[in-house]
């Protein structure tokens, strides 16, 4: 993140992510180059990756709720970045488990964009839908997908687990 949002410890998680949402529309930040990474919402998960899908899916739960009360002209992605390598490793997990192995090293984080300019909409060749009852949540409002793309700065291949809604 580029400084726009102050984190303050004493706010709950879903006041974290309100204000960081209506910042995000206000100073027109959203797209995929303004994100919320969890260790900032709460840094009892910095360097933690056991912990990145639990906190994750209640922060994900929590910025749906936001969004379809606030901001419902919005979609939001939760974005898990992956291990790559400079060869295509396609999806390589059924599991929390082995997703959890492929874990790098940055937290995951949350990302907003206008309904219709999302990346899974606009580059939709570069994404796979992959199954939601990974999580085995039951009642699930978000689906997953899976990127894997060439990056444009090196010789790796960016790979990346998402839920979006």
């Amino acid at each position: 993140m580029d400084g726009h949002y102050q984190n303050n410890s004493k706010l709950s998680y879903k006041e974290k992510i309100f204000n960081w949402m209506q910042n995000t529309i206000t100073e027109k930040l959203y797209g995929e180059n303004y994100d919320l990474h969890l260790d900032v919402i709460d840094h009892a998960f910095k360097n933690k990756p056991k912990k990145w899908i639990i906190g994750s899916l209640k922060c994900f739960e929590y910025t749906i709720d936001i969004r379809d009360k606030y901001f419902q002209s919005f979609a939001i992605g939760w974005a898990f970045s992956l291990k790559s390598k400079n060869i295509p490793i396609g999806i390589n997990f059924n599991t929390v488990q082995e997703l959890m192995k492929q874990f790098d090293y940055s937290p995951p984080s949350l990302y907003l964009f206008q309904k219709g300019k999302e990346p899974w909409i606009i580059d939709k060749d570069d994404f796979t839908i992959i199954n939601s009852d990974i999580f085995s949540q039951g009642n699930i409002r978000y689906k997953c997908l899976y990127l894997e793309i060439m990056s444009e700065y090196d010789d790796d291949y960016i790979r990346s687990f998402w839920m979006t809604a």
